[in-house]
């Protein structure tokens, strides 16, 4: 969580679309990468155990790179100077130690589900009739020519017979073409586009985290952040990354003395083993991940520690993400 954040107080978020430097009050940047990317300059007064989830929020940098950078005299896990997110849809999650001035790469995002296939084209429309044929009359038939002369009677014999007049002027001129029909009307309208086929699902199913401060340890293992979380509708197949830290928050104690760590998943203790020192006040911390597979529908987890410390004291948080296979 946000170090200046209040126990208690919600989530904080920034959406950012440049180039920035992290604050210690922010839980989570929503990043929007521009075209050539941008970098993200990790805290430089960051204290043990704080905490920064940095994701691709516009879903395009396997484009627009997201590149994280420790600031002077800090890596990132594993002794790097930066780390890049090149996914689309893609997320990294650091924590600070102070001890080893190191980020360490708690969890890193997935990409973004497929692109649902386009909806099939609508049927086309039917072809619209043929005009009719333009009317145009035939023009009238011309006069006939006029009948020649008769040659003269011969005298007493026949006369030879008369030329033949001349053929009279053929018909009148052919009447001019009708005017051509009317266009007949285009084919019906085009059939509408089908539906778009639906985006492709995110394997996350659910994701959450639990805190709490000066949390008093004894010698058998308690929650250290406020009682066992319970989670209901989970599908089958599903499973759980558990990511659990704790802080001393004890000050003079005995030197030489620790505090443990494990995690309880429906009612099993788990992934035990990490611990940290309860003697050197603010420094002692622990940090735990533990993947394991869920019932199918209700499910059960907490953070627990214990010392035998008299009067020792801790800050737990634990953050979760359920997703399918």
């Amino acid at each position: 969580m946000g170090r200046n954040r209040l126990l208690g107080a919600p989530n904080e978020q920034q959406i950012v679309s440049a180039s920035f430097t992290t604050e210690a009050h922010v839980d989570c940047y929503l990043v929007e990468a521009p075209s050539g990317g941008l970098t993200v300059t990790l805290d430089p007064n960051a204290f043990n155990g704080d905490q920064v989830l940095i994701i691709d929020a516009a879903n395009n940098a396997a484009t627009n790179h997201i590149t994280i950078e420790a600031s002077a005299g800090q890596t990132i896990q594993p002794g790097v100077s930066s780390i890049t997110i090149e996914t689309n849809g893609g997320s990294a999650e650091l924590s600070y130690s102070f001890q080893l001035a190191t980020w360490m790469v708690l969890l890193g995002g997935g990409e973004a589900g497929p692109t649902g296939a386009t909806g099939p084209t609508g049927p086309t429309g039917p072809t619209g009739a043929t005009g009719p044929t333009g009317a145009g009359a035939t023009g009238p038939t011309g006069a006939g020519g006029p009948t020649g002369a008769g040659g003269p009677t011969g005298a007493s014999v026949t006369g030879p017979t008369g030329a033949q007049g001349p053929t009279g002027p053929s018909g009148g001129p052919t009447g001019a073409t009708g005017s051509s029909g009317p266009t007949g009307p285009s084919g019906g309208p085009t059939g509408a586009t089908g539906a778009q086929g639906p985006t492709g699902a995110s394997n996350l199913v659910a994701t959450g985290f639990a805190s709490a401060n000066s949390v008093a340890l004894s010698s058998t293992a308690a929650s250290i952040i406020g009682g066992q979380r319970t989670v209901t509708g989970v599908p089958a197949g599903a499973k759980i990354v558990l990511i659990g830290s704790a802080t001393n928050g004890t000050s003079g104690s005995p030197s030489n003395n620790s505090a443990s760590l494990s995690f309880i998943l429906n009612g099993v203790s788990v992934g035990q083993g990490a611990s940290f020192d309860v003697a050197e006040g603010p420094n002692g911390s622990a940090t735990m991940t533990y993947e394991a597979a869920l019932n199918t529908g209700s499910n059960t987890f907490d953070l627990q520690s214990g010392t035998s410390v008299l009067g020792a004291t801790c800050n737990g948080f634990l953050q979760w993400f359920i997703v399918t296979a």
